[in-house]
């Protein structure tokens, strides 16, 4: 996912550090289920999406309801709190 910016070469500015977490796992998100959550994204989520504790976040600033890919998120990241 992230490894064609981990490739070192004399004409590219920079690399990710090969320390660093993949993307997917910095996002928090489950790598087995990245493929899934990026095709049915728009069904399954509805004015925002991430884990549950933003979801939540969102939900209160915007006075919305949040109910939408609440389960999906659960399901994808990694920190659902």
């Amino acid at each position: 996912m992230d490894i064609i910016g981990r490739i070192l070469r004399d004409d590219k500015r920079g690399a990710i550090a090969s320390e660093l977490l993949t993307i997917v796992s910095r996002l928090g998100i489950k790598p087995n289920k990245w493929i899934d959550h990026v095709q049915n994204f728009g069904r399954r989520y509805g004015s925002s999406a991430g884990s549950v504790a933003r979801m939540a976040d969102y939900a209160q600033v915007f006075e919305r309801n949040c109910g939408k890919g609440v389960t999906c998120s659960k399901a994808n990241y990694l920190n659902t709190g």
